[in-house]
């Protein structure tokens, strides 16, 4: 028999939908559902306290089934990395040569975001909770 735990599917993911006793505790319509498990995924400061309630609720849930930090699957690393390295080494080899490939910094230039987009999602729960838990920030 295969437990399925409430903050996993059965592929073992992590959910990060909010379950509805959870909706319901916090007084959440449809629309808002989204802002925040939004707000808990990628780590965003919330203006309203019943949100921002709600956030660090659903952010500390992730924490505590994933880690302070979510890992991403060892081979997407690897990739990533080799992918990195490909390019970077056929950037040095192209200016020994004295030639400035253009295609190859225009994919390093693509890269770059997808490093940066990992690493908040790595960040994000925790994030999330230290933005929502005190009293609400005035617009910036």
């Amino acid at each position: 028999m295969v437990m399925i735990s409430p903050w996993r599917g059965r592929s073992g993911l992590r959910c990060s939908y909010v379950p509805l006793q959870m909706a319901r505790r916090h007084g959440l319509q449809l629309a808002e559902r989204s802002v925040v498990e939004r707000a808990a995924t990628w780590g965003r400061e919330l203006r309203e306290d019943r949100l921002r309630a709600a956030v660090v609720e659903l952010a500390e849930r992730q924490v505590a089934t994933d880690g302070p930090r979510r890992l991403p699957p060892l081979w997407l690393v690897l990739l990533y990395a080799a992918l990195g390295a490909v390019l970077v080494g056929l950037l040095v080899a192209g200016a020994t040569r004295g030639h400035w490939e253009v295609g190859s910094w225009v994919d390093l230039a693509v890269l770059l975001p997808y490093g940066f987009v990992g690493w908040r999602w790595q960040t994000s729960p925790a994030r999330a909770i230290r933005l929502n838990s005190g009293p609400s920030t005035p617009h910036r």
